[in-house]
């Protein structure tokens, strides 16, 4: 049930550009290839702009019909973008994963990063004060263990809250 909308939607989707590469064709003359290619990178916007409007000087459409031509185009562009973004949203309901759920997972891999840089420093400054002060090697490793375990300790910590 939760890809219903998203089946129907993507049928439409297609009709449409298959129903907008047929009008191109008939209206601007180009190869039904070029057509469907020219449908599909404006239903996406992409718009790459190596095929535009002609300027009424198109076999079969006198340049008076020109402002209809540019109406009609308009029309079926805002079809396709309310196609586009009916699809989106869609494809968005049915997935299983919420935007809420996507920014959790990023953040605990952020805090988790910065948990991490925030170790290495500590160490890299304890691995320092070691060399400098001639500390010996049991007290080093004595406060490496402690900062270790509240390492651990501020990791479950942060796993836990979230």
């Amino acid at each position: 049930e939760q890809y219903e909308n998203v089946i129907l939607i993507s049928f439409f989707a297609a009709l449409y550009i298959i129903v907008y590469s047929q009008i191109m064709e008939h209206l601007e003359g180009w190869s039904l290839s070029d057509c469907y290619y020219y449908a599909w990178i404006s239903f996406t916007t992409i718009g790459y702009g190596d095929f535009s409007l002609t300027s009424g000087d198109t076999p079969g459409m006198p340049a008076k019909d020109f402002p209809w031509y540019v109406i009609t185009w308009m029309l079926l562009t805002a079809m396709g973008l309310s196609l586009l973004a009916a699809l989106l949203t869609s494809m968005l309901e049915a997935s299983s994963v919420s935007l809420k759920d996507v920014l959790e997972v990023v953040m605990e891999h952020a805090l988790e990063a910065v948990t991490n840089q925030e170790a290495r420093e500590e160490l890299a400054r304890e691995e320092q004060a070691r060399e400098e002060l001639g500390t010996p090697e049991k007290e080093f490793l004595t406060n490496r263990a402690v900062l270790l375990r509240k390492i651990t300790e501020k990791r479950e910590l942060l796993t836990r809250e979230s």
